[in-house]
């Protein structure tokens, strides 16, 4: 019997036999206005050669060809045809004729003070200064496609295998650094910065591209959510020992493969469904409930629990958090020294990704100022306490008498207000352009239905009385009762609540003035 790996090898090399071949950007930008794309498979090392590369490369190269894209197809490339078509790619990505530049590489990469680097085939590295010298920096690319404004970029890398040169010389550091994505750009990598990919030993393909083939021909669904089913494929398919990684500043969306726009019932009647599929699981301690709903709703509204819920019932995908026995309790507070690892990142090219994992401790408390947002002038000073975790129905009850989710998704306001899912204005992971979706059902003090869409804009330094921090600022846009809502929190990592708030309708913003939290995750 053909295994799935084979039927769907066999679909994508029967395309080839119609693709575009390779040809000069002059001859087949042309042909497909609007998009180009350079495909490059490395291979054949000296030291470390790989068994799949090739094959990813050529399947790539035929779904880009069939989504339109002038293919510029490379197998096993040395330096000067990898940095010469790069160079062609910059000048097809400048064209007025281009909108959408496409770059796929597979191969082996490494990292080198912060900057990654793609491995032709006559490389001979056995030293840091040889890498330098020998292999292609990544950042040429970016900068070649960055310099062309009002473009979309996209980055794809199924690289990181494990020891790139052999024995003969080991990076300091595995795998590829993080790199935030420029304005309109896209990176994709095949798993998380300084961890390596599997090498499938046997398979006609690489784990990540596998992925890839399967998710991104799909009609009508957006890249990024396409790879964040590609990201929970892989997850799953290597009990969490690979997961993918992506960084995003795109403007607008993008599809491989469009559809005709839904209009705003079809729209309506989509909310409802995931909304009832929601309902039908939000209990459910099986994980494959939650991986089959992440399939079906990748951007959904619920995706960013669903992420967290499946992450806690699949051994393996969620690593243990700290104890908080025999730990310090974390404490800040005016004249209080702030952690150093609250301060920010190393990397000088990204602001870092962080796993939002707050973790509760009954007897936590928060001491807050409510301010006025413009005039700055001290409106209440609160208290927020702990009282009640229990982690088995995925809730934290605060003394006040309101609940939130184990994210810090807000259930219930005091007694003033209900929310019917959670509010879930928390990812599940930290990091610059991260977007995500809510609806719910708002009663108590105002009824009816709450929409919010929130983006992670920056990381910047924010001071308030417990001290200055190196803060995610996550942006919320949405509409409650046909009026505008504008929510923009700053978050550190490791510290349970945002350290501040601003809310525009209401002129107000709360800071945080002290805290104490048995453990910092």
């Amino acid at each position: 019997m053909t295994s799935r790996r084979g039927l769907l090898q066999q679909a994508l090399a029967s395309s080839v036999t119609w693709a575009a071949p390779p040809a000069a950007w002059a001859n087949v930008v042309p042909s497909t206005p609007g998009r180009a794309a350079l495909v490059i498979g490395n291979e054949r090392y000296r030291q470390n050669p790989l068994s799949s590369a090739a094959n990813d490369a050529r399947a790539m190269a035929a779904l880009l060809t069939q989504a339109g894209f002038a293919v510029d197809l490379k197998l096993n490339a040395t330096r000067e045809q990898m940095v010469g078509a790069i160079d062609a790619l910059g000048q097809a990505a400048a064209s007025r004729d281009v909108g959408t530049a496409l770059f796929y590489y597979a191969g082996h990469a490494a990292q080198l003070d912060w900057r990654n680097y793609l491995l032709p085939v006559d490389g001979d590295v056995e030293s840091a200064s040889d890498i330098r010298k020998q292999c292609v920096d990544l950042g040429v690319l970016l900068s070649r496609l960055y310099r062309v404004k009002n473009k979309t970029a996209l980055i794809i890398l199924d690289a990181c295998r494990d020891d790139p040169f052999g024995p003969r010389f080991r990076p300091p550091q595995k795998g590829m650094t993080q790199y935030d994505a420029p304005a309109g750009t896209l990176l994709a990598f095949a798993t998380a910065p300084g961890r390596v990919a599997i090498e499938v030993q046997g398979s006609p393909n690489g784990l990540y591209t596998e992925h890839l083939l399967r998710e991104l021909p799909v009609r009508g669904v957006r890249i990024e959510d396409a790879l964040k089913r590609v990201r929970l494929n892989v997850r799953v398919a290597s009990n969490g020992a690979q997961v993918p990684w992506e960084s995003t500043s795109l403007e607008n969306d993008v599809y491989l493969f469009p559809t005709p726009k839904l209009s705003e019932a079809e729209l309506e009647r989509q909310a409802r469904e995931e909304y009832e599929a929601w309902t039908k699981i939000k209990g459910s301690s099986n994980p494959n409930d939650w991986i089959d709903f992440l399939r079906r709703h990748p951007n959904g509204k619920f995706a960013e629990a669903a992420q967290v819920r499946m992450r806690r019932l699949l051994p393996g995908m969620e690593p243990a958090p700290p104890a908080a026995a025999g730990r310090k309790p974390l404490q800040l507070g005016p004249k209080i020294p702030v952690p150093s690892r609250f301060k920010g990142s190393g990397n000088p090219n990204s602001a870092g990704t962080y796993p939002f994992r707050p973790v509760w401790t009954p007897g936590d408390e928060y001491e807050f100022l409510d301010l006025d947002l413009y005039s700055s002038v001290v409106r209440s000073k609160f208290k927020v306490v702990v009282k009640r975790v229990d982690a088995a129905n995925n809730r934290v009850e605060l003394a006040d008498g309101s609940l939130l989710d184990l994210t810090g998704g807000v259930l219930k306001e005091g007694n003033k207000r209900r929310y019917d899912p959670a509010m879930q204005i928390n990812p599940a992971e930290l990091q610059i352009g991260r977007k995500w979706a809510t609806r719910l059902q708002q009663s108590g003090e105002g009824s009816g239905t709450v929409d919010y869409d929130f983006r992670i804009t920056a990381r910047e330094m924010v001071k308030v009385p417990a001290g200055e921090f190196a803060a995610f600022r996550i942006e919320g846009k949405g509409s409650f009762l046909g009026r505008p809502l504008q929510l923009t929190r700053w978050v550190v990592p490791g510290i349970n609540f945002s350290v501040r708030r601003e809310i525009r309708q209401f002129v107000s913003a709360r800071v945080l003035v002290a805290a104490r939290q048995a453990v910092s995750g």
